[in-house]
């Protein structure tokens, strides 16, 4: 078993993890509002250099994004990038769970990519840094209810639309928040595109709610009005920037911009950019409303604030002529002074 702990000028704190049972990266990347908060994604990685580099881009992203709706958090992310497959899934968890106790609320983790609130739910009985709770047994989709109200803000200022009514959108990626989102759009009675690698989720989208089963290359059609990224990031990069139609782009995808100046890219064609780390901050949200008050009404009202948020950034970047993303980080570098 070895531990060590690293600095850098990306991020705060860097925990490597290795075990005979887990290897895994602890990224603090900023506890300058508070407790680092980011989940724990369990994705196979070939090694400790790589998965630093994704674990690292996605705690910054959770600093961006819990500072952004004002939360009392920083930012912070794990990624177990291999794992003992002979041994349980529970052993695991405790393991994981002494080791947050190691950091001593430095850092608390959530429900992520491979990792449910169940898994969270299990944890707590081993460590009290690991978020994340049913009601009523059933999960808040508050991540998806936070992407949905975002778009809605979007679609208003640029298509001066009350609603997504008829609007023609494309979910690329139908997981927990891709698939949840997609009910929210049928609901507000827009046409939703949907795309995932797994065609059985994809037909039960198409069956269950009526969505449209789409190709990977319809994200370029100009069909589309909003592209929605909701499956791994890096969506919007050198060889598809200049393809994208959509007039908007709001998606649950962490990381969905290969590198930053492709914002600029956007912007000269005419596309809004929803920064990721606003549109799918739902989740945090959601977190900081557990206690005694936690139900669906409180969460949805509290994670609706991001639809306020994206219309004064909108109106801001308006009147300045420059892009969402700007305005969002340059009120986020305020908080962080």
């Amino acid at each position: 078993m070895s531990t060590k702990i690293f600095t850098g000028k990306d991020f705060y704190k860097a925990i490597s993890y290795t075990s005979e049972n887990l290897k895994l990266w602890i990224v603090i990347h900023s506890t300058k509002l508070g407790p680092a908060l980011g989940g724990c994604r369990m994705l196979k990685m070939d090694n400790s250099f790589s998965a630093l580099r994704h674990v690292a881009l996605l705690a910054k992203a959770m600093t961006y994004k819990n500072a952004v709706v004002d939360l009392p958090f920083g930012g912070g992310k794990t990624l177990i990038y291999d794992w003992n497959q002979n041994v349980s899934r529970e052993a695991l968890l405790i393991e994981f769970s002494k080791l947050l106790n190691s950091i001593k609320g430095e850092y608390m983790t959530a429900d992520d990519v491979n990792t449910s609130v169940k898994d969270m739910d299990f944890m707590r009985k081993y460590t009290p840094y690991a978020r994340g709770v049913y009601y009523n047994g059933v999960q808040i989709p508050a991540t998806s209810y936070g992407v949905c109200m975002a778009m809605k803000a979007a679609v208003k200022n640029l298509f001066n639309a009350s609603s997504l009514d008829n609007m023609n959108i494309f979910i690329q990626g139908l997981g927990k928040v891709g698939y949840n989102f997609a009910k929210l759009l049928r609901a507000e009675k827009a046409n939703v595109y949907v795309y995932d690698i797994n065609e059985d989720v994809m037909r039960n989208c198409v069956e269950e709610l009526g969505c449209i089963a789409a190709k990977q290359t319809d994200v370029f059609s100009d069909k589309i009005d909003v592209l929605s990224p909701c499956a791994l990031g890096n969506i919007i990069n050198e060889n598809s920037v200049d393809k994208i139609k959509a007039k908007v782009i709001a998606g649950g995808a962490n990381n969905q911009m290969q590198n930053r100046k492709l914002d600029n890219v956007l912007f000269e064609r005419g596309i809004t950019y929803i920064p990721d780390f606003l549109c799918n901050a739902g989740g945090v949200i959601d977190i900081d409303c557990e206690g005694d008050k936690y139900c669906p009404d409180y969460v949805y009202k509290r994670v609706g604030t991001i639809y306020d948020k994206v219309n004064t950034f909108m109106h801001e970047a308006n009147e300045r002529d420059t892009t969402v993303l700007s305005i969002a980080e340059e009120y986020i570098n305020n908080k962080l002074k």
